[in-house]
């Protein structure tokens, strides 16, 4: 121990030297010193301070391996830790790994980490010693690990007060600014990162139009750049000289990806609603340049089309082309109307219903104010969460209001000339019908928000892990700081008649978002009681489950609303056993308070829920599609209002039909069940009807009873993945017919059934990959190339349109990896071929970019669009690296293939040509076909295939020549011949009146000539020049 104290006495003045000799030596004092004694702190623990100071990288990161703590204090000298020393003498590379090594920079009690912020005994940071020697970059590091440049010392100095030159100018964000606002236009990652700091984040360049790096990278469609910044605090609503954001560039030149990048960061709303120093919006920018995409992006987020700029023009008046006025007409008529079927505002849904669809003016959204309705609150409303307390009431009915609330709530008649493509206008990132947005509506005050819908953690109760954070989705509606949100207090009888118009004018009360969530669940998770019961009565499945497993009852009971959970559980049997797939969450865990928790307790122990026979339930009314189209009364609604009971008693409740006539607990295998069914007819598909239906867990019932629905998609998604062609059919049967267990035996049940109530097996068949990118099993099939599970599930009417967590189909799949006969097998089944995911790929693109000739060329035939560009402005060809490749000359189309007529390669010419372009023709020349070409330049095995191949022999050209004029013109006898074989007409006259004969004479060519007269040739037609085949030849001798 003498020793050591002697080593540390002058550990000021030892020199680096050989650091692997110093860490083979503290290795071995590290090895003798355990064993003497473990629970002492080695005193050699202090070299790191001469490390840091000297740069001695390879030692510092030995010392930290072993065990020294990275904010080891220096007691001896200034009470500085080893970032104090690095930073000091500007040891960067020392400094970055000391950070490097920092679990928490707030954490310094627990000497877990290095803190940017730690003082000495004069309150220096690390900061203060890197910039009062001017380290400008060790300063730039320490400033990236949040280190505080206003930190005051003993003598009230800070950082910036210390600092000259570039360490000042580091400091105060104005180092190499020019640099940095160069890398964010250029997209340069590596130079913007080693110089980007929360002080030059929002920096402005000093000429121009005084942009920030955001504004430049918008501008330039640099998305990484974009995703930088934004985590490094940049401002989405910082303003350039002209008073424009960023997010005004992104949607001028149509950089859709970061348009969602910018409004997904915050302040959403402000932004979409931002404007300009000439009042112009972002979609005053986007509308004035056609960027479509864009538009439908601000409309969504809240934008108004019809809000003027400084001239008067809205954005619609911007908008160059009529057909792109009315599609964004349409689409904000579209949000007005959902949200107004929120409100329940009639006066504003009437007036949206009646206006036709090409009514274009200032004035046609006019946002009327919600009606001014009374409606009677009853005292003995059910037991319910307010306010975070749990109330109770001796009854739990739901009253009738009186007749002059109901007088005042009359509704008149709907127009009868309705807007039905308004009327079943869908969200088209949500999901939402008109009826999921009734049934958002609350009576408790809620505060709902719908402007908002981004990816987020939380959206689900129970999914806080890190792997499942990437499938939460945009449904859930978020708060939004910049968004004001009104409490939405709709009368119940109002509400319930709009609900009940909707359902009669076709809106399927089992119609899903994207989340597969039916208008039920909105009702339960927002404790809307008059809806819940509406759509329950009018056909609504209690039991149906979103995509993660969630049914109403998880919904109802995760937000504490226990009139739902008895609505469901006592009337209509919801079940409470039901788990969410990832988790396995029943409605009991999921409850917030212990009320609801207490509740559910009850209603599992009580038998009444089990025991109600079909004969004590009451029929469930008859869901019969109204032809008027005429909102119902308040009399007559007071006829089909129902009085819903939720005290303890149980009192029959009105029951869908045919969702739980039968108890299934009883259900067992029956070997006919494994028999294939008759699959209905793929053409007679219609997109609609196809749609991915919710999932219940409850839908499922094994032979062994052992399995949970959750078992079932993963089956059914590895059997499609791995090919086994028995498995899929017989957990496709089986379920089948756990859901229509009275079905025939070799039929589907389909949605006009009236034996059950789900389509059957389509909810199996469209299930998804949760846990990875939402691939259907036909998504799996097709990229795994299983054509038999592919033509299995096609049989089964398997959605070929469901496009997976990035908007890719089934045909992206099959066509990415180069499945020609899936690919074909899907296109016979209606895939589209032009359809694009979420960053505008066709299939197309897919297969060019991966240089698949044949899936190439079967799309081309069947229409896929070679012109098409992606969200980078690249058509397919610009996608193929090898521009000697097939398919590039393929994907050049007529071109290519002239070419290699005219060139005579004849192995292009047999992967190019099909009956289509056989005949193609040179646009930019003389309007020749590869025939023509292949003549005149005497390519006679081309020529010979392109003649067996069925090219028209006798095809003219813009001068009215034949290949046989070419042939002849040019002496190519061989080639005259096999023409002359072929049936050519020797005798055919261009523009001119010339035959194959006065070419060959006029240019001496015996030969052909002696062909051709042998072959029938008149001598004696006259050109337009009255020129006879002797006169030529006397022309042409003399």
């Amino acid at each position: 121990m003498a020793s050591q104290n002697s080593n540390l006495s002058h550990r000021r003045t030892t020199m680096v030297g050989d650091s692997e000799q110093q860490i083979t030596s503290f290795n071995a004092h590290s090895a003798s010193f355990h064993t003497e004694n473990d629970n002492s702190i080695p005193s050699f623990d202090e070299e790191i301070f001469d490390a840091c100071r000297n740069g001695d990288l390879a030692l510092v990161k030995c010392l930290l391996e072993n065990g020294v703590n990275v904010n080891l204090i220096d007691t001896s000298g200034r009470k500085s830790t080893p970032l104090h020393f690095a930073a000091g003498y500007g040891r960067r590379d020392v400094v970055s790994l000391l950070l490097d090594h920092n679990a928490d920079v707030s954490a310094r009690d627990e000497g877990a980490g290095s803190d940017p912020n730690a003082e000495d005994c004069w309150n220096y940071t690390p900061l203060h010693e890197a910039a009062i020697k001017g380290k400008v970059e060790v300063c730039i590091l320490l400033l990236q690990a949040k280190a505080n440049p206003h930190a005051r010392n003993l003598d009230g100095k800070t950082p910036v007060d210390l600092a000259e030159g570039s360490a000042r100018l580091a400091l105060v964000g104005e180092y190499r600014k020019d640099e940095l606002l160069e890398a964010a236009r250029s997209g340069n990652e590596e130079k913007l990162i080693n110089l980007l700091t929360p002080q030059n984040v929002n920096c402005h360049a000093g000429d121009g139009r005084k942009s920030t790096p955001l504004h430049l990278a918008a501008g330039y469609n640099r998305t990484k750049i974009v995703k930088i910044l934004l985590k490094n605090g940049a401002d989405v609503i910082a303003k350039d000289k002209g008073g424009l954001i960023p997010l005004h560039n992104a949607c001028s030149y149509g950089h859709l990806d970061v348009c969602e990048l910018l409004i997904s960061a915050g302040y959403g709303s402000a932004q979409v609603h931002a404007a300009d120093l000439w009042q112009y919006t972002p979609l005053h920018e986007a509308a004035s340049k056609s960027r479509a995409e864009v538009c439908f992006l601000l409309l969504a987020y809240g934008a108004n089309p019809t809000q003027p700029n400084c001239h008067g023009k809205s954005a619609l008046d911007l908008v160059p082309n009529n057909d792109l006025r009315q599609r964004l007409l349409f689409e904000y008529r579209g949000y007005v109307f959902l949200e107004a079927c929120q409100n329940a505002d009639i006066h504003q849904i009437r007036k949206l219903l009646s206006l036709p669809t090409n009514t274009i003016s200032s004035n046609a959204y006019p946002i009327a104010p919600p009606l001014s309705v009374n409606f009677s609150v009853p005292s003995n409303t059910c037991s319910s969460i307010h306010d975070g307390k749990c109330m109770h009431q001796k009854n739990c009915n739901i009253s009738s209001v009186s007749s002059s609330s109901q007088h005042q709530e009359s509704i008149l008649p709907m127009p009868v000339q309705i807007n039905q493509d308004l009327l079943h206008f869908r969200h088209p990132f949500v999901g939402n019908t008109a009826l999921h947005s009734a049934c958002c509506a609350t009576n408790s005050g809620e505060q709902t928000l719908t402007k908002t819908f981004h990816l987020g953690s939380g959206s689900y109760p129970g999914f806080h892990s890190p792997e499942n954070k990437q499938l939460i989705s945009h449904t859930q509606y978020t708060k939004d700081l910049s968004v004001n949100s009104v409490n939405r207090n709709v009368s119940p009888v109002l509400g319930r008649q709009l609900i009940e118009w909707l359902i009669d004018q076709g809106i399927a009360v089992s119609d899903c978002n994207v989340e597969g969530q039916t208008p039920l669940h909105l009702a339960a998770r927002y404790g809307y009681l008059e809806a819940a019961a509406c759509l329950l009565r009018r056909g609504a499945e209690p039991n149906v489950a979103d995509w993660h497993g969630f049914t109403p009852l998880h919904l109802a009971a995760k937000y504490g609303h226990s009139h739902i959970i008895q609505l469901l559980v006592q009337g209509f049997g919801a079940d409470l056993n039901c788990t969410t797939i990832p988790g396995g969450h029943t409605a009991a865990s999921l409850a917030s308070t212990e009320c609801v928790r207490r509740l559910i307790a009850e209603l599992s122990l009580s038998p009444v829920n089990n025991t109600l026979s079909s004969s004590q339930k009451l029929p469930t009314e008859k869901h019969v599609t109204d032809s008027s189209a005429h909102m119902p009364s308040a009399p007559d609604a007071e006829k089909t209002q129902s009085a819903v009971v939720c005290s303890q008693q149980v009192i029959p409740f009105l029951v869908c039909s045919g969702s739980h006539s039968q108890d299934n607990s009883n259900m067992f295998y029956d070997p006919k069940y494994s028999q294939k069914p008759t699959p209905n007819n793929p053409s007679s598909t219609n997109r609609s009807t196809t749609t991915t239906l919710p999932i219940s867990s409850t839908d499922y019932v094994s032979p062994s009873g052992s399995h949970s629905w959750a078992d079932i998609v993963l089956q059914l998604l590895e059997a499609a993945k791995s090919g086994d062609v028995e498995m899929v059919r017989r957990l496709i049967t089986t379920h089948h017919y756990s859901v229509c267990p009275d079905g025939a035996a070799n039929e589907l049940c389909t949605e006009s059934s009236e034996s059950c109530t789900v389509t059957a097996p389509l909810d199996l068949i469209n299930c998804r990959d949760i846990d990875g990118r939402h691939s259907t099993p036909l998504h799996f099939a097709a990229g795994y190339n299983r054509l038999a599970i592919v033509e299995l599930l096609l049989q089964y009417k398997a959605d070929v349109h469901a496009k997976d967590k990035g908007g890719l189909v089934p045909l992206h799949n099959a066509c990415s990896y180069g499945h020609a006969k899936v690919a074909e097998l899907l296109i016979q089944h209606g895939a589209n071929v032009n359809v694009t995911d979420l960053w505008r790929f066709t299939p197309l693109h897919e297969a060019a970019a991966k240089g698949k000739f044949e899936i190439c060329r079967l799309l081309l035939k069947h229409g896929a669009d070679p012109l098409k560009k992606n969200r980078d402005g690249h058509t397919p060809i610009d996608l193929v690296k090898d521009t000697d490749s097939d398919v590039y000359d393929l994907l050049r189309g007529d071109i290519a293939v002239l070419e290699a007529a005219k060139k005579g390669n004849l192995t292009k010419i047999k992967r190019l040509v099909t009956s289509e372009n056989i005949n193609c023709r040179d646009t930019q020349g003389r309007n020749s076909t590869p025939l023509h070409l292949a003549a005149g330049y005497n390519n006679i095995e081309t020529l010979e295939f392109l003649l067996e191949s069925g090219a028209d022999v006798n095809a003219k050209d813009k001068g009215g020549l034949i290949p046989l004029h070419n042939a002849s013109s040019y002496g190519h006898v061989d080639v005259a011949a096999l023409l002359i074989r072929y049936g050519t007409s020797v005798n055919a006259v261009d523009k001119w009146g010339y035959t194959p004969l006065h070419e060959a004479a006029q240019k001496g060519r015996t030969q052909l000539c002696a062909l051709l007269l042998a072959h029938g040739a008149d001598p004696k037609i006259r050109n337009q020049e009255s020129m006879l085949y002797f006169c030529s030849v006397i022309f042409t001798t003399f």
